[in-house]
């Protein structure tokens, strides 16, 4: 299971920070005394560029974030290092190519920070493309050098080894290990931090981080959504007379229904007790309110061979309220669904309350018996 998109866009942006940041502590290296010229050329032309780019990058996941981002940013990370070190090789210094001290270690940092992207994928991705390029680099430098020639001498780098070689692939292989094993390890722990563990719906926490995200995106482009709050009918009476047991059973049946009846953009949380939040992004009242009445007839027409007594029926009631039209802020919706959850309660019980698009009297209601 993935950790959810905007924790990744917001790990993305993070990395896009500290990608300009680390260039430009690269480029200040090669200043210091003692460089070799060439070195400082080639290096200082690869930190211009790399700026460039990621200047670009980091303006383009401040505009619109998109999942495929991450593998395009580790790649040309990974890429970028190895065109690095295939510049001294087309120099004439093959010998830097295949032992440098300084350009091979930034591949540990390109797999260091895949981690951050909070996508396993992508820490796979990122190790096994580092591992593949630098062998490919490796062998094609081998076979076109004779990198044991006394006319390479002096080797400043030290002499050509293949076991050295072997051993840098191995320590980049392991990297990407440690970066997937950190990443599928946060992905645990993410859920557990943003989950009820009752009904296996998200917690009231990120119900609210998503409507807040959702209020900042409608703002923008001027698209609908609506909010609603589910409550289940007589939950006191029912926990009082069959148990918490029973309870507990009965909130799990709601929160598969959710699950089955939701779309996939939509958000179901358990926002406390026996009261279930939904966020409905795109959605405007009357179509809000036609999902959450066939919600409410799937709640109360259900088969419940668990049911200790059929005349027990399970039934539900929702109050619904819609962006623009209701209210301008996430916490006037939420006060405006709570007010018609207690009016659906108030008015019978198993019934939907929101308003019909431009209406200015009294709620509608579907539903009820």
């Amino acid at each position: 299971m993935l950790i959810a998109e905007s924790a990744a866009r917001r790990g993305e942006l993070l990395l896009a920070r500290l990608r300009v940041r680390l260039i430009l502590i690269l480029a200040a290296v090669q200043w210091l005394p003692g460089w070799d010229p060439l070195r400082r050329q080639v290096g200082l032309a690869a930190c211009g560029v790399a700026l460039a780019l990621s200047w670009f990058m980091l303006r383009l996941v401040r505009r619109r974030f998109r999942p495929w981002m991450s593998f395009a940013t580790a790649a040309l990370d990974v890429t970028f290092v190895t065109a690095s070190l295939a510049a001294f090789a087309w120099l004439g210094k093959p010998l830097w190519a295949v032992n440098n001290k300084l350009t091979f270690e930034v591949y540990l940092i390109a797999i260091a920070g895949a981690a951050l992207r909070f996508d396993w994928r992508v820490c796979v991705f990122t190790g096994g493309l580092a591992v593949a390029e630098y062998a490919t680099l490796v062998a094609v430098v081998a076979q076109r050098w004779a990198l044991q020639d006394p006319a390479l001498a002096p080797w400043e780098d030290g002499m050509f080894s293949w076991e050295v070689q072997i051993g840098r692939l191995v320590l980049l292989g392991a990297a990407a290990v440690i970066s997937t094993a950190v990443v599928r390890r946060a992905e645990k722990l993410y859920v557990l931090s943003t989950t009820d563990r009752l009904t296996g719906l998200d917690n009231r926490g990120v119900f609210e981080s998503r409507l807040a995200e959702e209020m900042v995106r409608a703002a923008r482009y001027q698209h609908p959504f609506s909010v609603a709050l589910v409550d289940i009918d007589w939950f006191k009476k029912l926990n009082d007379t069959k148990g918490h047991a029973e309870g507990d059973r009965r909130l799990c049946v709601v929160a598969q229904l959710l699950r089955r009846r939701l779309r996939g953009s939509d958000v179901a949380a358990r926002h406390g007790g026996d009261e279930f939040a939904l966020l409905l992004p795109e959605t405007g009242p009357a179509e809000a309110m036609a999902l959450l009445d066939d919600l409410r007839v799937a709640v109360a027409s259900r088969v419940d061979p668990e049911s200790s007594s059929p005349e027990e029926p399970l039934t539900c009631s929702a109050g619904l309220a819609s962006w623009p039209d209701d209210a301008h802020s996430a916490k006037d919706l939420l006060a405006v669904a709570d007010s018609r959850l207690y009016e659906a309660k108030r008015g019978g019980r198993d019934r939907v309350i929101g308003r019909a698009p431009g209406a200015t009297g009294p709620a509608d209601a579907v539903g009820g018996r």
